[in-house]
C-alpha cells in the first residue's frame, strides 16, 4: 500500500481525537525504518548475497500490507457505514 493510500485509509477509520498521534506513529515507524535500513542492506550484501536486501525488503513489504489489510478488514470507513 502506498503512502496516501494508507494514511487515507488509517485515518479514515480512527476518530478525529486519534488522527494525530496515529499519523505520527505510523510516519514515525516509517521513517525510523528508513534511517536503518541501509546499515543492515550493507551487513548482508556480501558475496554471492547482493539480491538478500531487495527479497527481505519486499517480504517486509508484502507481510505489512497483508497486516494492515487484516488489522481493518473489518473496519468500515464512517461515511460507508451510513
Amino acid at each position: 500500500m502506498d503512502v496516501p493510500t494508507r494514511q487515507s485509509y488509517v485515518l479514515a477509520v480512527v476518530e478525529p481525537s486519534e488522527r494525530t498521534v496515529v499519523s505520527g506513529v505510523t510516519t514515525l515507524v516509517r521513517v525510523a525504518a528508513w534511517a536503518v535500513a541501509p546499515g543492515f542492506a550493507g551487513l548482508i550484501m556480501t558475496g554471492d548475497t547482493m539480491f538478500l536486501p531487495l527479497v527481505i525488503g519486499a517480504t517486509m513489504k508484502i507481510g505489512y500490507d497483508l497486516a494492515l489489510w487484516r488489522a481493518f478488514r473489518g473496519i468500515k470507513p464512517p461515511e460507508e457505514q451510513r
